[in-house]
Order: C-alpha cells, then structure tokens, then sequence
C-alpha cells in the first residue's frame, strides 16, 4: 500500500471564491468557507497538492482525508460538502473570475457538517468515495479538493492559508491507495501489451486527457479523439499548421508544438480554437509534456530537453538529450520518459539532473511520442503505422 502526505505547498494551491460574483481571493490568510441561504454569501474553498508521483488509474483508494487548521473558535462551524477536480492536471488558482465553481468535480462528494469544532488540527470525513471515482478514470499528480457551501443554515469556517506567514498551517491531503497488478505476462519494460492502427497520417504528436487518447497527424493535419480501449476515433479537428508534432493535455486545453511554424500552440479541447502561442525555444521541436506547472519540450536541433513557463514561453532551463534524435516525451508524475529516433530506445531521465535513469527498446524502428496513463506508456510506433500501449 502506498502512502501520500501531501501539504499546500503555495499561495496558487489554495483560494476562495465568492459564489455570486466569482470573485477569487489567493492571498487571504485563511481559506473562506461560508455555508448560506443566499448567494451572496456563500463562499466556496480549494485547495491544490501536487504529489511526488502520479497515483495510477485503477488504483483502489484505501483511505483519504482533508487536514486543516482552525484559529478562531467563533469561525469553526462547517456546513459544506468536498468533492475534487475532476481532470487529468489540475492546474494552479487564478485570480479569473469563478476560478473554482467552473471547474469539473466529482458527482460524488462527502458532507461536513459539524459545528463548533474547535481552534487546532481538524480532519475531514473520509473522502475516499470521491477520490475513487477520480482515480477510476484519471491519473494525475495533481490533486484538487473543493468545498462548496451549503444552501441551508448559514455557517462560517475559516481555514488557515499557505499565506497566513506560517506555511506550516496550511492544509494536508493525506491518501493511502492500493495500485493495480500489471498482469504477470506483460512484465518486462518494453513490452508491447496491445496496439492498433493509427487513424490519420504519418502520426506524430499523443497526449493522454485521464480518459481518451490524442493524436496529431502530419500528413492530414488533424488532431483525433481515440478510445484507447477500441482505438476508435471520436472526434477530430484541424491543426493550427501543417507539420503536427508534439501533443501536452492541460485541463481542459491541449498544448502542440508545429514543425514547420516552430510554435507551441495551446488549444481549446472542446472547438480546437487556437488560443495563444509562443515561440517554440527548438527550430525543430517534437516531443511535448505537462507536468501540472511547465513544459517540457524535446527539440531535434540542439538535442535538448527545455523546460518552459507556460505564462511567458521561457525556458526556465534544459538539459541535453540522452541522444541524438529525441521523438517523443511524457511525464510520468515524477520522471520524464523519452523516445530516441537513432538509437531506438526509451529512456527515463531524471527531472533535475537530466541523468537517464533506465532505458529499454522501444519496439519500433521510428519510435514518435509518447503519453503516461498513470499505469503504462504509449507510444506512436512510426514504422508499424500504430498507437502500442507499453509495459514500463
């Protein structure tokens, strides 16, 4: 079984919202969480954590539970229900208007009503029925609580925020999770579990939202929706440009990287609109990835990994490549993993140093990008003109 103690770590990861205007509060020294009749008075609270490593789809939830510090006795009365954000990569708070009452969250959810609980450390009732229905579908190193009021007797709880001066008072997730068994024969890294056949042209870019697959077609300049358990496509729309590479879920947008334009795109999930770009740090970039806060992206030209600021599109900093044709890139929650076009490998690289941790073959001649499903890899296998699920 493992075990996650997990603490809001900055003043982005936790936020109130005032119901009827939208209005955020990031910087408070305490987490707004009113229960009331009218709408003008209720608030709803979040708070972010970002695990060391992704908890894997299909994983059993064993134990869950909220941690928070009360100050003051005369605002310790709960009167709300918990639920979390619903997706792949929860991002950060923002200061935009109903930053947390417009985000997707679990139709389960677990009430806490409780009044006077008192000045001190306080946990939650069990949340793992929420968690579960998260974890079922999605796989994420990033999770989001949110507490929404209730509509019925007013009620005031005051929780104390990473901003209160004192961080140590901030709120604590704690998850304790059983993981899925790989099964027994298909348990040699590199190993191919299942694939099927590819629904564009000369494939390039895939991405992994929690539930569906994403792939950029060079040739046709689509991006398909795929079942990964059919392989059958879903949707489809047109690419910013015509040299479709590198594909990054994020929340509800995806982020692509074009060959030809040398521009990292993001892009609205639902319409396929472009909604800004910037220039891409590589002339020749391919291989894109999230990791719940920046890029990282793999380029051809300098054989290097960059990890971008997704605000600016600067390069925080980058590493070199473990070789010298660097296709595709994922984030596994706490390493990244690589496929290399000359040598045929995939490597897993060390986030910080840059050190390649493991590699394996990939299986495939032309290896293309890859995406993380919280269990196993995939891959665009060029050469087989197919999407392969990999063991890791």
């Amino acid at each position: 079984m493992a075990i996650i103690d997990k603490q809001v770590a900055a003043s982005i990861d936790d936020a109130d919202e005032l119901e009827s205007t939208g209005a955020m509060d990031l910087v408070d020294v305490n987490v707004v969480n009113r229960a009331a009749v009218g709408i003008a008075f209720r608030y709803w609270g979040g708070y972010r954590f970002v695990l060391d490593e992704a908890i894997p789809v299909g994983s059993t939830i064993d134990v869950a539970y909220l941690t928070v510090y009360i100050a003051d006795s005369g605002q310790d009365d709960a009167n709300i229900n918990l639920h979390f954000e619903e997706v792949a990569a929860p991002p950060a708070f923002a200061a935009g208007a109903f930053n947390i009452t417009l985000r997707d969250r679990t139709e389960a959810s677990v009430p806490w009503v409780a009044n006077a609980l008192g000045v001190g450390w306080k946990q939650s009732p069990s949340l793992v029925v929420p968690l579960q229905e998260v974890v079922d579908v999605c796989s994420s190193s990033v999770i989001v609580v949110i507490t929404r009021p209730n509509q019925d007797a007013p009620k005031l709880l005051y929780v104390s925020s990473w901003d209160l001066g004192n961080h140590s008072f901030a709120a604590w997730l704690h998850i304790e999770y059983t993981a899925p068994v790989v099964p027994p024969s298909h348990n040699s890294p590199g190993q191919h579990i299942r694939s099927f056949t590819i629904p564009g042209q000369n494939a390039k870019g895939l991405t992994f939202d929690g539930r569906h697959l994403w792939n950029s077609s060079d040739d046709d300049s689509l991006i398909y929706q795929i079942d990964p358990e059919t392989g059958t496509t879903i949707r489809s729309f047109a690419t910013p440009a015509g040299d479709a590479y590198g594909l990054a879920f994020d929340d509800g947008t995806l982020w692509h990287c074009d060959f030809g334009t040398d521009l990292i795109y993001q892009i609205d999930l639902e319409t396929g609109t472009v909604l800004r770009s910037f220039a891409s740090p590589d002339a020749t970039p391919s291989g894109l990835t999230f990791d719940g806060r920046t890029l990282w992206l793999a380029g051809w030209t300098g054989d290097l990994i960059y990890q971008i600021d997704l605000e600016t599109g600067t390069v925080i900093r980058s590493f070199a490549a473990p070789f010298t044709f660097p296709s595709g890139l994922t984030f596994d929650g706490r390493t990244l993993y690589l496929a290399d076009r000359d040598s045929d490998l995939i490597y897993q690289i060390d986030t910080e140093t840059g050190t390649v941790i493991r590699s394996f073959a990939a299986g495939d001649a032309t290896p293309g990008d890859l995406t993380w499903d919280g269990r196993t890899l995939w891959m665009v296998a060029g050469n087989a003109g197919t999407i392969v699920q990999i063991v890791v």
